[in-house]
């Protein structure tokens, strides 16, 4: 029993890493997306894309964080 519940947390931890990684991916898209939309359209779409981007760092680092903490 105890060996099956070690492997769920070893797989759930392992998802969160992989989770953190496609967040930190995503975060780095937005950025550029943001770069690129404020010298074409301006404020608005920019302003949202950093948001996203700020949201998806959040993400990430609190996934890393609890990932670590155990």
């Amino acid at each position: 029993m105890a060996d099956r519940s070690g492997r769920l947390i070893g797989r759930l931890r392992w998802l969160g890493r992989v989770l953190a990684i496609l967040s930190l991916l995503f975060g780095a898209a937005f950025v550029v997306l943001a770069r690129r939309s404020a010298g074409a359209a301006g404020g608005i779409p920019s302003a949202l894309f950093w948001v996203a981007a700020v949201l998806q760092f959040g993400l990430a680092f609190v996934l890393l964080w609890r990932g670590r903490r155990g």
